[in-house]
Formats: structure tokens, sequence, C-alpha cells
């Protein structure tokens, strides 16, 4: 069975994108100041934001008191929510959010258990969200218990694969299995395809405080897989780690949107991936190669480095970081 990597409610390093502990973030963006960051035709900013996204907003805890975004963000690109279902009609999501597929014909349609709806709001929602503009499709691969099988979830992977569109989609999965679970080939396969195809594929790096290579698909090279830290920059104890752990965000008592038009405070790398996804939707429009690894790549180099406390050895020190 595979179950959702959350700590709570509903339970889902030196990077493998070799970001230079220290080096290498352009200086134009480390020496910026938040003071210059200006309310324009492109830009704007959130005041009273949730602490997660005044996390990516600044390099430092308190540099900022809102939320600095491009008013673009996200628009024209689709994240495909692989998940326990999504509220599509939630009204944070303004109208961009729609079903896609199910593997549990019993729930088609229905919003899950939750923490889909949880995770599309820290994606793309217009409060909680980072991409204001990205779109949302479901793809609801486990139950409202948040369970499901691995057939399921190699499903749901093979469908985006044939729906998603290269250079405007983007997969986050705040979910993950062992990788000694029965099946495991076949899932790496249905990523590899997804990565193949064009397609950047973002993932919870796991909360079971282990080597995050022995989880899927947080294990698998081709993806960009996302580890939690609390609203003091410290790691969080539950979170994977290791080589295979590409980056860290917001993951720790993080608000965002829930069923019945209602919002919920959950933790884990459920939480981080997400915010990543976000960034991406953001970024990926100005990446002309429209590859994967470019994606990453520019996320990676953007980030806040040397700021993590209590971090495992052999793991990345960087935070996700906003400021386009």
């Amino acid at each position: 069975m595979c179950c959702l990597l959350c700590l709570m409610l509903i339970s889902l390093s030196t990077s493998r994108n070799q970001l230079p502990l220290g080096l290498n973030i352009p200086s134009d963006l480390s020496e910026r100041s938040n003071n210059n960051f200006h309310e324009s035709t492109y830009y704007s900013r959130q005041s009273g934001a949730p602490w997660n996204l005044l996390r990516i907003s600044e390099r430092t805890i308190g540099d900022t008191h809102s939320y600095g975004y491009r008013k673009s963000g996200g628009q024209g690109v689709t994240v495909y929510v692989v998940d326990d279902g999504v509220d599509i009609s939630h009204p944070d999501f303004g109208g961009r959010a729609k079903f896609g597929w199910t593997a549990i014909p019993k729930e088609k349609n229905s919003p899950g258990g939750g923490h889909g709806t949880h995770v599309s709001g820290i994606i793309a929602g217009s409060k909680y969200g980072v991409a204001k503009k990205a779109h949302l499709v479901s793809v609801q691969v486990l139950d409202k218990n948040g369970k499901g099988s691995m057939s399921n979830l190699i499903a749901g992977l093979d469908w985006v694969a044939k729906h998603a569109k290269r250079g405007s989609s983007i997969v986050n999965l705040s979910l993950g299995v062992a990788k000694t679970t029965p099946g495991a080939n076949a899932l790496n396969q249905a990523v590899d395809a997804l990565v193949k195809a064009g397609i950047p594929v973002f993932v919870a790096a796991g909360n079971s405080a282990s080597d995050a290579c022995n989880i899927l698909p947080a294990g698998n090279k081709n993806v960009f897989a996302v580890a939690a830290i609390d609203n003091k920059d410290v790691m969080d104890p539950n979170a994977c780690y290791g080589k295979c752990v590409d980056l860290f965000a917001p993951g720790v008592d993080v608000t965002s949107d829930y069923l019945n038009n209602k919002v919920a405070t959950m933790s884990g790398s459920s939480m981080a991936s997400p915010h990543i996804a976000g960034l991406a939707a953001i970024e990926l429009p100005y990446i002309k190669s429209k590859k994967p690894a470019d994606v990453y790549k520019a996320i990676t180099h953007r980030a806040t480095a040397n700021h993590i406390k209590n971090l495992k050895s052999h793991t990345v020190n960087g935070i996700a970081y906003s400021k386009f």
C-alpha cells in the first residue's frame, strides 16, 4: 500500500543538483534588498502572508513582512497533483483547478481526504499559494484515507504522461513508498518516462527520519526531492536526509486550503514539496530549454545556503527562495 508522507492528520545531503554550499548564489539576488522589490506592473506583495511564504521570500528570517511574487507567476502552467484528490471548488483556487483522473471509481470527482487540497493550496492558492496563476489538475491515486496500491500510482503517472504538455506542465508527488516495495522498478520506470518526456517531477523526501534514497520516488535520480524545515530554519526531526534530498522548504505547521472551503495546518515533507512545485511553475516559462534538469538547476542555484540548523550529515544546506 502507498501512504502519504505527512506528519499530521493524514499520513504521507549533498544535493543531486549540486547546490554549492554558500557559493554560486547569483550576486544580484543574494545582495538585493527586499526594500528594492517594489509593487509594480509585474510584481506584487502579499501582506499578512503565512510564515512559509515569507520564508521563501527572504534570505534571512525577519527580512520581510510580506510575500513578494510575480503577478503572472504560474500563468500558462499546469501542475498535476498526484495525491488523494483535490477539492477543486475551494474558492482559493479561483476556478483554476479541475479533476483529471481517479484510480478510485467510488470516489470519482470527490475532494478526497483533504491532503491533496492542502498540497494544491500551497502550490497555487490565491492566499496560501506560491504560484498564484498556475492551474491544477487532480490525479487521484489514493483514497480519502490516504491509501492506495502501487498499480494505481503507476496508472496515475501513466495518465499524466499521456496528457501533460512539455514546457507547460509540472508534477507534484507528496507521497512515497519504500524502495523495497513490490513494483518499485515499475514505479521508477513511470517516473523516468515523465521526466524523459520533459515534465519536471517534484516529490516529498519522506518523514521517516531515514535516508531519502530508500524512499521512492524520492530516491529516483531524475526527480527533485524536498525535505522540511520549521519556522526557525530547523530541520524537521522526522525529515528524511542524505544525498537524495535536493532542497529544503517550509514544512512544519503550514496552513493551507482544506475541505469544505476551510483551511488546515499540517506538517511534513508533503507540505515542503509543493513550495518547490510552485516555484517551478513560476520559473518554467523562462527556461528556454524546458528541460527538467534545467528547471531543477535554476531553483537550486537560487536557493538560500547555509541557514539550516540540526542538519544531518551529507545533506544539502539550502532553502527554497522565490525572488525572481
